[in-house]
């Protein structure tokens, strides 16, 4: 159970708007043609690559110009819907099953079978950007001989060659990639893969379709021991622009400038159609509330058969990597599934679930215990230690960061093994702090008495209210002129926005929607400032329509200061 759930993960990026702006194609796989604003990662990136090519093109987006999506497919493969892997049948050539390790090498010359993961797109998950999501492919393919040659096949080679030669369509998952006519080649320079691919490679449309098959590359490679980054390369040229729609590449590329379409919570091992057996590791990203990742492992029933949880090293708008390992019995092999989620503070609904089909193969313990990775503790022991910093007994704090539609919970204890006591409003401000805090491995921990209720929070979502300011000239400075957008949330997107730092657990989170009158209002509050004395800023903002009557510029923000170590009498933080 998470502490904060969000059932919208709401945190809306300038970044994001103009992919709204963006029609897809009806082909395979079925981008959305309005993507849900959410929450951006802490980690340091360079210039989001996508707006500056997605600006050049809004114009021609927005009077319909269809921009087609992939070439090729079978658009009557459905996606499954039954326990099963999916579709992946190859020539097999003895002796087979053979696992491609990250970093291996086969020898050459002599055929045989191996297991290998590519990266490919899903249609039931969900992203920054809304449907399909990149997701790992385990397939069996035949390694092909090479009869006289020294040189032996490099693993990554393998899974590339797949990746560029099988067309968009594996079973019920879809590629971005055209299959390639062309010559290929990579090879590795220290821990770059440097990929030359011919110029069909770029070719089409579409700024989302074309950062999604640099994805795959890039989350294809760098699953292998040894390569950390893919520098492109057409027909023998470093692209630094890649494709028609102006995609900006500065140097080798990451994993961490793909994580947009990458599930919320993405699990890298097992891959979908693995064959697995018992102990199982469960290991990916994950950008949740309290980094906390729900998972189950499902039998050919529809039977649980292990349930648990795990936290990732970071979370609520910052991706941390997370594993776990589960036991799971089944007398015979048979078909599952491996599920992630989260639960919903306010209904206990599942959110941003995934589900990957496997296959369980036979053994393990017959009556596994009922693990999650982090024991509850007892009520008399508290776990982590005692910290003497954060609110004094008797002061008084507010709830921040939390968005309109969701609560924070007020638990029995300090963490997210504890039962939720209360839902606390994002709005509510007369929390009384007992002056008790304990140190966890990855949080601190208040405990708080509201509405009569005495319980534990997550410090980072509670602050001192300081006093207001008018903002509106730092913000049109910040944007280099009065912002207008077409409407209040996204004019309220772009100046929440224009508060993010390079580093640190940035997050806007809208508190109060927007309502519109002879004048536009909204509220976002953001938090993570790296300043532990002003922990942010709760932004009032007041849009009025523009001359043409079709949107609304800026009128003015005032700004309520939060802060982490107490307030003045004159409202400043200490």
């Amino acid at each position: 159970m998470s502490d904060h759930d969000q059932t919208d993960r709401r945190d809306p990026r300038v970044r994001e708007l103009t992919y709204r702006l963006m029609a897809m194609a009806p082909d395979a796989p079925p981008f959305p043609e309005e993507a849900t604003p959410m929450t951006v990662p802490e980690k340091k990136q360079r210039p989001p690559m996508l707006v500056w090519a997605a600006t050049a093109v809004a114009a021609v987006l927005l009077i319909g110009l269809p921009l087609f999506l992939f070439r090729g497919g079978d658009e009557s493969t459905d996606p499954a819907t039954t326990i099963a892997a999916p579709d992946t049948t190859t020539t097999t050539t003895e002796p087979a099953g053979t696992t491609m390790a990250p970093g291996t090498t086969l020898a050459p010359g002599v055929p045989t079978v191996a297991e290998i993961n590519i990266y490919v797109f899903s249609e039931a998950t969900t992203t920054y950007l809304g449907d399909p999501a990149l997701v790992p492919l385990q397939l069996e393919v035949e390694v092909p001989s090479e009869p006289g040659s020294d040189a032996a096949l490099a693993s990554w080679d393998l899974a590339l060659d797949t990746l560029f030669n099988r067309g968009p369509t594996f079973g019920a998952y879809r590629s971005a990639i055209p299959e390639l006519s062309g010559e290929w080649s990579a090879s590795l320079d220290g821990s770059i893969l440097e990929v030359d691919l011919p110029a069909e490679f770029e070719a089409g449309g579409g700024t989302l379709a074309m950062a999604s098959r640099l994805a795959q590359v890039v989350f294809t490679a760098t699953q292998f021991d040894g390569i950390d980054s893919v520098l492109f390369l057409i027909d023998g040229e470093v692209a630094d622009v890649f494709s028609g729609e102006g995609i900006v590449l500065d140097g080798p590329q990451t994993r961490m400038d793909y994580v947009d379409i990458l599930p919320l919570i993405f699990l890298d091992e097992p891959a979908i159609g693995s064959r697995v057996s018992s102990p199982l590791t469960l290991s990916g990203m994950a950008n949740v509330f309290e980094a906390t990742v729900q998972y189950e492992i499902v039998n050919e029933s529809g039977n649980v058969i292990n349930a648990g949880f795990t936290t990732a090293t970071c979370g609520t708008g910052c991706w941390g990597d997370f594993a776990a390992q589960a036991s799971f019995f089944v007398p015979e092999e048979t078909p599952g599934e491996i599920v992630v989620y989260e639960e919903a503070a306010l209904d206990g609904s599942r959110v941003n679930e995934i589900r990957y089909p496997v296959t369980l193969l036979p053994g393990g313990e017959e009556e596994p215990p009922a693990t999650t990775t982090t024991e509850v503790p007892s009520t008399t022991t508290l776990p982590g230690e005692a910290f003497d910093i954060g609110p004094r007994e008797g002061d008084v704090v507010a709830v921040v960061g939390v968005a309109h539609d969701d609560v924070l919970n007020l638990r029995d204890g300090p963490g997210v093994g504890y039962e939720p006591l209360l839902g606390l409003d994002p709005l509510a401000d007369d929390l009384v702090a007992t002056g008790r805090h304990r140190l966890l491995e990855s949080s601190i921990w208040t405990e708080l008495t509201a509405n009569g209720v005495t319980g534990w929070v997550n410090s980072s979502y509670i602050g001192y209210l300081g006093g207001v300011d008018d903002l509106t000239s730092w913000v049109v400075a910040q944007l280099g002129g009065v912002p207008e957008a077409e409407t209040m949330l996204d004019l309220g997107t772009m100046i929440a926005e224009s508060f993010r730092q390079d580093e640190g657990g940035f997050r806007a989170e809208m508190v109060i929607p927007p309502t519109v009158g002879d004048l536009g209002e909204i509220t976002f509050d953001v938090v993570g400032l790296l300043d532990d004395s002003q922990l942010g800023w709760r932004l009032h903002i007041f849009g009025q329509p523009t001359a043409g009557g079709e949107g609304f510029s800026l009128k003015s923000v005032e700004a309520t200061a939060f802060c982490g170590r107490g307030v003045t009498d004159q409202g400043f933080c200490v």
